[in-house]
């Protein structure tokens, strides 16, 4: 005999009406009389007319940028229309189920890219039906909704109680948060009333508000931004589903976690401990979410979230480069600064920062040129934020709670109206060979000590966002200088066996010269022995030109000191190992870039490596000078014209040492 399928939502209507609604909120008093004869149809018929008139979209629209108005677009008719038809594409991957029913654990990438399925359960393609059907009113998009959501309520069945927050495509507590805080609130506020949506479906709906609440606030992950989402959709469930009876629990239990949360997670300086452009922002997202659902639902403004999240966004207008983006720290993004806070500006009129980003500079107060973020150990300094001034990024600091790349002492530079000096980016979060490069030293610009890369990841420990990072600086008007080093070991084994030291000068005000950086690294061999140092920079250029040791990449010169380094340039190599690629965030999305590596043998060694960007113009630099005694401090730049410009490294005077 073959037994039937459990069909979901799993409560049953004697626990939903009899157990978990508070029969005393208004509106629900009359379903009493109907339990107590177990009339569960009469029950569901109340409750969706109560719900019904007890949704107030006016309030929920009000959170979201624009409130419930849409633009038409035929990007988005086009979306609709697919999601009509169950055709989706995700991450680089189409999939068209031809009007079938959808399979909720189906995969349809080339090597089972296990994010795919994660995506499709976020139900963001029902958004693009709730949108398209607030644009033109017409009903097959509601029909299509509802459809669509009754398939996921049947078939995407709870997991039993206890069940591992990462286990199952469809209900790990990240989508669980993330679906009844941001994806079906907007849903449900928009086709409560259609016909598509009948009662049948409704109580439905309210009954997987309620065990996906469940699931997010008693099996969530510890930290990190899987548990802000969680107890966002903790939050969320409880503020806009009021009537259910854990409600007071539940919202008390996810604002204490969220409390110990923003001190846990958000450095002092304002970087949530992810040290991640991308993960920075959903986690600010999330905060401004419960923020928006306390105060517009009549719990209150918390002033405490508010002020964090402030210096969440803050962090954008730090790390802006010219050409108005941010650079794509760890698994980061190129988010582009103005955009991402413009829907957030209204809710912190008073900020200067946001609002000068917001203006265009118009308004508000600009961040300084220079800026350290000393808990996160990441360094800006600049001359300006037009096209043309020049920017320089460098990571001297912790090894990040989640989506890290082991790349302390990493070095980026915006010049001439490009990314000059880049690194290996982003990749997919899959098993490739191009995932672990990306995540490697070996795609940043730092140092291999015997080819082996760095490994914090050995003795990882979470980090403690009081701490203050490794990374020093001082900040002048014509010169400016930060200082890291890295001793946490190399290989597979993390043996520590050399110390990395680099200082970074950026002289902006040099007669007869545009602004340029010197890099002095010094690597020290912890046992007594001899090392091959792998000094990488990845270089984004069309045009590579070759001057024994020195190169010109576009109008980026780059020369080094030691005339006996031996210099290899690598460029999109896939054998023996993955070399000089830049990755978008997506799989097989990756293209090639140059990697200049200079190459040396010795116990102990000082190099000095100048960068020049020329504006496209002749570069007045001849060559540079300078020992490789680690015990030296002088430098010497040799012009074109004969004229030589020397500067001793204690003249900086950057402060060195651990915290």
């Amino acid at each position: 005999m073959t037994q039937s399928k459990i069909t979901g939502p799993l409560l049953s209507d004697k626990r939903f009406f009899g157990e978990l609604l508070n029969l005393d909120f208004k509106g629900l008093e009359t379903i009493k009389e109907y339990i107590k004869s177990e009339d569960y149809n009469s029950c569901r018929k109340i409750f969706a007319n109560f719900f019904r008139d007890f949704l107030k979209p006016e309030i929920y629209f009000s959170t979201c940028p624009g409130g419930d108005k849409v633009i038409i677009t035929d990007e988005l008719i086009d979306a609709a229309n697919n999601a009509c038809r169950h055709y989706f594409s995700f991450l680089d991957t189409p999939y068209d189920f031809k009007n079938e029913p959808i399979d909720w654990d189906f995969n349809p990438t080339f090597n089972g890219f296990a994010e795919w399925p994660f995506v499709l359960n976020r139900h963001f393609e029902l958004q693009h039906l709730a949108r398209a059907y607030r644009a033109t009113k017409n009903e097959k998009y509601a029909f299509a909704c509802a459809e669509i959501l009754d398939s996921w309520l049947k078939n995407a069945v709870t997991p039993p109680e206890g069940t591992h927050w990462g286990a199952t495509n469809s209900w790990r507590t990240l989508e669980c948060g993330l679906r009844i805080s941001e994806v079906w609130p907007e849903i449900i506020n928009s086709f409560y009333k259609t016909k598509a949506f009948t009662d049948d479906l409704i109580v439905d709906i309210c009954k997987s508000v309620w065990e996906q609440g469940r699931r997010a606030r008693y099996e969530h992950r510890e930290r990190g931004n899987w548990l802000i989402y969680a107890l966002t959709g903790v939050c969320a469930a409880c503020v806009m589903f009021p009537f259910f009876n854990t409600k007071d629990e539940w919202l008390s239990y996810a604002l204490e976690n969220l409390r110990i949360e923003l001190k846990r997670q958000v450095h002092p300086d304002g970087f949530q401990f992810e040290l991640s452009t991308g993960y920075q922002y959903d986690v600010a997202v999330c905060f401004i979410n419960v923020l928006k659902f306390l105060d517009i639902y009549g719990y209150g403004y918390d002033k405490e979230i508010a002020a964090t999240v402030q210096k969440l966004l803050e962090t954008y207008t730090y790390l802006t480069m010219p050409n108005g983006s941010v650079p794509d720290i760890n698994d980061g993004y190129y988010f582009n600064t103005k955009e991402i806070l413009k829907p957030y500006a209204d809710m912190f009129p008073e900020n200067n920062l946001i609002k000068w980003a917001v203006t265009d500079g118009k308004e508000g107060a600009a961040p300084p040129l220079n800026h350290i973020f000393e808990n996160a150990g990441l360094g800006v300094m600049r001359t300006g934020w037009g096209e043309n001034d020049t920017y320089v990024f460098f990571d001297g600091g912790e090894y990040a709670a989640g989506h890290q790349h082991e790349d302390k002492l990493n070095l980026l530079m915006y010049a001439d109206g490009k990314m000059t000096l880049t690194e290996g980016g982003k990749y997919a979060y899959d098993t490739s060979d191009m995932r672990l490069y990306v995540r490697s030293t070996k795609a940043h610009n730092t140092v291999l000590v015997d080819n082996l890369n760095q490994h914090r990841g050995k003795n990882y420990k979470f980090p403690d966002t009081k701490k203050i990072s490794d990374l020093k600086g001082k900040f002048t008007e014509n010169t400016c200088a930060l200082y890291s080093f890295y001793d946490e070991g190399y290989g597979e084994n993390a043996e520590n066996f050399a110390r990395h030291e680099r200082k970074v000068y950026f002289i902006k005000n040099e007669k007869g010269l545009k602004p340029f950086i010197l890099v002095a690294d010094r690597l020290y061999s912890q046992d007594e022995k001899e090392h091959s140092y792998s000094f990488l920079w990845h270089l984004d250029a069309e045009k590579l030109e070759i001057n024994g040791q020195n190169l010109r990449a576009n109008s980026l010169n780059l020369m080094v000191a030691d005339k006996n380094i031996n210099l290899n340039i690598i460029r999109g190599q896939l054998e023996p190992e993955v070399q000089g690629f830049y990755c978008s965030c997506e799989q097989l999305q990756y293209r090639p870039i140059y990697c200049a590596e200079y190459k040396v043998k010795a116990k102990n060694i000082r190099l000095v490596t100048l960068f020049y960007p020329d504006g496209n113009e002749a570069c007045p630099i001849e060559k540079i000078e300078a020992s490789s005694d680690i015990n030296n401090n002088e430098i010497t730049l040799i012009k074109t014209n004969g004229e030589k410009i020397t500067y001793n490294e204690s003249d900086f005077n950057i402060k060195e040492g651990t915290n």
